[in-house]
């Protein structure tokens, strides 16, 4: 039997594909689902973005802060790596780490 992880992350059960909650992320989840009376995957939202207490989750409710959901998250890592991308190609400058030819001074015998 396979561990189905599409299913796991839809039910807030898995962080992401592939990666289960830590203990202190998983302990998040299931205190934010209770005492805040929240669906688990709401509550997995939250704790993806970085609300982790019951303190924290209200003062971004009166804030009116929306989370990112995995889905939302993952495309717009894709539109910055991908700009990151275009940007170093479209650029003449020199790229940290890059390995560049250096003349050496001193004369070899």
């Amino acid at each position: 039997m396979t561990v189905n992880f599409t299913n796991l992350v839809q039910q807030g059960r898995a962080r992401s594909p592939g990666v289960l909650w830590t203990n202190e992320e998983w302990a998040a989840v299931c205190t934010l689902t209770k005492e805040c009376n929240i669906e688990r995957v709401i509550a997995a939202d939250f704790v993806r973005n970085g609300i982790k207490t019951v303190e924290d989750y209200k003062k971004a409710v009166e804030k009116k802060f929306v989370p990112q959901t995995l889905d939302e998250a993952t495309e717009e890592v894709a539109k910055t790596m991908e700009a990151k991308g275009a940007e170093v190609v479209s650029t003449p400058e020199k790229v940290y780490g890059a390995v560049t030819e250096h003349k050496s001074k001193k004369k070899i015998k």
